[in-house]
Order: C-alpha cells, then sequence, then structure tokens
C-alpha cells in the first residue's frame, strides 16, 4: 500500500508493472530528452498483481525498481513504491482489475490531494489499459493526465518519446466538473447523481426525467428535503442541456443564487439578479449587470427559492416571459435568454400563496406557475437504500482525506457490515448531512488511532 507522505509530491506517475519490458517504457518516460515528464516526476507508483502461486509480477516490479536506480542519474529518480494488488483474478478479468485501479487511484487521491497524477497506459494487460481510460477520462480524478509510450524503434523523426491521450467524446465526469458551481454545500455529492453509480430505483427515475427534460428551455422546481443534493443535481441538469454558455467563457464559474441571503435585505436580490446603474445607491459608484446579464444562454439556480421576497419574484416574471428587466436606477429594458431551474424544502402544500399571504416568504402563485413547468421530486435516500455504500464510501472519503488517514485503515469501515446495516436502519433526516455527520466522528476515531470497531461505534452514534 502506499505509505504516507514525507515530502511534498507534485508529479505523480502511475502505472501496472511491464512484466516483459520491464524497465523500458519507464526509461523512455523517465530519462529520454525529449520526454515532457523527464526530472518532472516526484513519486512513481507501480502497480503489480500478486496471485496465488504466481509471482512473476512482483518479480517484474523488484527488477524495475533495481534496473531504474541503476540506469536513472540520481536528478532524474523519483521516489519508487510497490502497490500489491493481493488477488486470484486474471489479468484479463476488467470487473476486478477496474475495482484495483480505483484503489489506486483514491489512495493517491487521498494522501496527495493536491498533485497531479499522470497515468502511463502502456504497460499491462490490454484490460488494465481500459481501467485506466475509463478512470481518467471519465473524471475520477479530476485533472489526470494519461499518455502512451513509443519506443525509440518506431518513433517516427521529431516525434517524442510520450505521446498525450486525450479522448474527443465527452464523459459524464468531465462534463459535472467543468461545469460545477461556485457555491455548493460541503455535503453535496458527485457520487450522488452520478449515472454511472446510481442503483436505486428512485434514483433512475429522477435521472431519467433530468435526461427527458435537460435539452428543453423551461423551467424545472427541484422539490426534496434538506440534504437531498438539490444543488448536485441542478448542475447536472445544466451540465446535460445547452444552456451553459459560461463553459466557453474567461471566467466559467456558475453563480449559484442562495436566496436566503436575501431575506435581510431584499433589495439586495434587485441589485445581485438585476444589476444597477450608477448613482442608484450611495455605494454604486459604477454601473454592474446582474446575474441575468452574465447568464445570458446559460443557467439560472434560485436555491431556496421561497426565501425571494413577493416583489423580486414579480420582476423576475417578466424576465422569465422573455419581456426583459431593468437595473437599478435605469429606464432602459434589458434582456436575457437563460434557462431557469429552483429548488426548496418545503412541502408543495406549504410553498404557494393562497388568498391573502400570511408570510412574504411564500411563492405568489402567478410565479410559481413560472418556475414549475417540470415539478421534479427528488427522493430522499431513505428511498435510495441501494445507493448508500457507495454514498458512504464517498462521505467517508472527505472526512477522512484532511486527516491524513491512510486509505488501507479508511477502507474497512467503508465496507463494515455493522455501519452498513445501522445505515440502511436509519430514517437519515438530513439524508447527505447525516452521512457527513457520522463519517467524520468515524474519520476522527480512525485519526486518533482507535480500531476500526471502534470507529464504527463512533460513526453509529453521529447518527443520533
Amino acid at each position: 500500500m502506499i505509505r504516507r507522505k514525507v515530502r511534498e509530491i507534485r508529479e505523480i506517475l502511475v502505472c501496472w508493472v511491464a512484466t516483459t519490458h520491464k524497465e523500458e517504457p519507464l526509461l523512455s518516460v523517465l530519462g529520454d530528452s525529449d520526454s515532457e515528464l523527464r526530472g518532472a516526476v516526484d513519486l512513481l507508483v507501480i502497480a503489480y498483481r500478486v496471485a496465488p502461486e504466481d509471482d512473476q509480477a512482483r518479480a517484474a516490479f523488484e527488477d524495475t525498481r533495481r534496473a531504474l536506480g541503476a540506469k536513472l542519474p540520481q536528478g532524474l529518480l523519483p521516489e519508487i513504491r510497490g502497490w500489491a494488488w493481493d488477488t486470484e483474478a486474471a489479468p484479463i478479468d476488467h470487473g476486478p482489475i477496474l475495482e484495483a485501479a480505483k484503489a489506486i487511484l483514491s489512495d493517491l487521491r487521498a494522501q496527495y490531494p493536491s498533485a497531479r497524477v499522470n497515468i502511463h497506459l502502456s504497460p499491462g494487460t490490454p484490460a488494465m489499459h481500459a481501467a485506466w481510460l475509463v478512470l481518467g477520462h471519465g473524471g475520477f480524478i479530476p485533472n489526470a493526465r494519461m499518455f502512451q509510450t513509443r519506443p525509440p524503434h518506431v518513433r517516427s523523426s521529431g516525434e517524442a518519446a510520450i505521446a498525450w491521450v486525450d479522448l474527443p467524446a465527452e464523459s459524464w465526469g468531465r462534463i459535472v466538473h467543468a461545469s460545477a458551481p461556485s457555491l455548493v454545500p460541503a455535503d453535496d455529492d458527485d457520487v450522488l447523481w452520478d449515472p454511472a453509480r446510481v442503483k436505486s430505483e428512485a434514483a433512475r427515475a429522477t435521472l431519467a426525467a433530468v435526461q427527458r427534460w435537460a435539452p428543453l428551455p423551461a423551467p424545472v422546481l427541484l422539490v426534496g428535503e434538506r440534504g437531498t443534493g438539490k444543488t448536485t443535481l441542478a448542475h447536472t441538469i445544466r451540465a446535460a442541456s445547452p444552456f451553459r454558455a459560461l463553459a466557453d467563457a474567461k471566467d466559467p464559474t456558475w453563480p449559484v443564487v442562495v436566496c436566503g441571503q436575501f431575506r435581510a435585505n431584499p433589495g439586495l436580490a434587485h441589485a445581485e439578479l438585476f444589476g444597477y446603474a450608477k448613482g442608484a445607491f450611495t455605494d454604486a459608484k459604477t454601473a454592474r449587470a446582474g446575474l441575468l446579464e452574465r447568464l445570458d444562454g446559460d443557467t439560472l439556480f434560485l436555491d431556496e427559492v421561497a426565501d425571494l421576497d413577493r416583489g423580486t419574484q414579480r420582476l423576475l416574471i417578466a424576465a422569465v416571459e422573455g419581456r426583459g428587466f431593468q437595473r437599478l436606477g435605469e429606464a432602459t429594458v434589458r434582456s436575457a435568454k437563460f434557462r431557469l431551474i429552483a429548488a426548496t424544502n418545503r412541502p408543495m402544500g406549504e410553498l404557494v400563496a393562497s388568498g391573502v399571504a400570511t408570510s412574504d416568504y411564500t411563492l405568489d402563485a402567478d410565479f410559481f406557475d413560472r418556475v414549475s413547468t417540470f415539478i421534479l421530486p427528488i427522493p430522499p435516500l431513505r428511498d435510495r437504500r441501494a445507493d448508500l455504500p457507495g454514498l458512504w464510501a464517498s462521505a467517508l472519503g472527505r472526512a477522512t482525506r484532511p486527516c491524513g488517514v491512510p486509505a488501507a485503515r479508511v477502507r474497512p469501515l467503508e465496507r463494515d457490515p455493522i455501519l452498513l446495516a445501522a445505515l440502511a436502519a436509519h430514517p437519515l433526516p438530513g439524508n447527505l448531512r447525516d452521512l457527513q455527520r457520522a463519517a467524520w466522528r468515524g474519520a476522527a476515531a480512525l485519526a486518533s488511532g482507535d480500531t476500526v470497531a471502534a470507529a464504527v461505534t463512533e460513526a453509529i452514534a453521529g447518527l443520533t
């Protein structure tokens, strides 16, 4: 397993061992004068398979390590570590190999969250190549780079030792990472709505609705309990839609409007959403465009939309209908074409004002009609039991990485049957927030040196 870091690691190279050519592919990467990674790699991780009565790969790793130490100058030799995969699976079994590759990259991500990972595709079997391609291109580690080596005897004149691999097809992981909002609750989780990881029928039905509705310009209202991942689902909808013009802008950050911030000062909502003219108020030294102008061609997400005051709601009706809007202190009517997604954790029966409103913080019936062309109920985690193991592993990873807990210590807590049964039996009223609270309790126990059994007890206590 990968040991805890003892020095700063900025560039990591990871690959399977080459049982036939051994050190040769790595010598090209680390030593050739025309290799972009020459002298840049701080840590080399070589994975190898350890199977019953088959020690060939381990021997190849030891031979490779010795040969690199003998043939590379000291200034070019990175720290070399082995990653042993104890398995009975064959080197051509795609499923087990994919899980092993995930474990390798998870270890690296946990120990070196700020390092860049370079995946060497050439060594190993075709199944091993495929696993790297799936994870590297799918966004399992954001910003990972993949490459293959060109042996000297097959290079054309002027060709470099390494060739970077960047597949043109978009993947869900890449799209979502590229369209991530500027503000996401700490307990939200990309895994929650990843089509490749969702197993429950309730969540699959939600994703099916997303696929049907995402391409359309009609507004979507997300209705779900706290902690069900509404913000993450909103940017999943955006990622699957044509309404993401900011993705190609100089500043691609997608703003999320947290409507609760406007309750104490409704005038701030007008200024932020619609903008203001110079001199519109005391501190308006210059004119400023609002979010609606910035989001022309993109998606406006109003989180906890019922926290908007009724006056702002009425102004938004005209903007949503395409009749335009005005900056604060300005008579000019401006326009923007945007897609609206709104979210609320309020029950539908409490969301819309009937008759004379008793509270300014309900939705005006006319505004509700405009924002709810599609209403998407978000299932709570108690209706997503099949997804809990993956969500728990993700929550635990977020908690243990800052603590520096080695992945080998984390994995037993990820898979503990008593803990997983407790999660499945709990109502989880806070949904992801309950999972994350339990994960922090378990992480604290592991970081303090407690046994896995003690960490399980501590994590379960965090659910109550």
